[in-house]
């Protein structure tokens, strides 16, 4: 049922529908269509085939996810720095030490006492509280 004749009747019939569907037909390249394809059997090729082409895009994979992850720890600590000037109250330098203090309470003890792998909804339900029956902050005047 994996015969290669499917990836190619697939691949006709994408371009037939890109056809049928497009508003001016006369300004379809062949010859740029064509280059275009030849170019994606050649990646495609060089990708599945050639164990320099596989170790290029492993490399390349891997440095998206490294990125990733470096954006992933960016936006917690972020976050986590949001959550503590606003628990604490906008303002408040002493309101933010105490919410510091508050944040890491509750991730620890809901993370040894619950589920570990909801440390952050433990947080952002406290603040979630916070901001719905105190709005300016646990220390903030305003």
């Amino acid at each position: 049922m994996n015969h290669p004749a499917f990836g190619l009747i697939g691949v006709f019939l994408i371009l037939l529908m890109a056809w049928i569907f497009s508003e001016n037909k006369k300004a379809i390249s062949i010859r740029t269509v064509l280059v275009c394809f030849a170019l994606q059997v050649l990646i495609a090729v060089l990708v599945l085939y050639v164990p320099f082409g596989q170790n290029l895009l492993t490399g390349m994979s891997d440095l998206v996810i490294t990125l990733l992850s470096y954006a992933d720890v960016g936006i917690n600590f972020a976050l986590f720095a949001f959550v503590a000037v606003a628990l604490g109250g906008f303002g408040s330098i002493i309101g933010c030490l105490y919410a510091g203090i508050i944040i890491g309470l509750v991730e620890s003890l809901g993370g040894l006492l619950i589920d570990p792998s909801f440390k952050l909804l433990y947080v952002f339900a406290i603040y979630l509280l916070v901001v719905i029956f105190r709005p300016q902050g646990l220390f903030g005047r305003y």
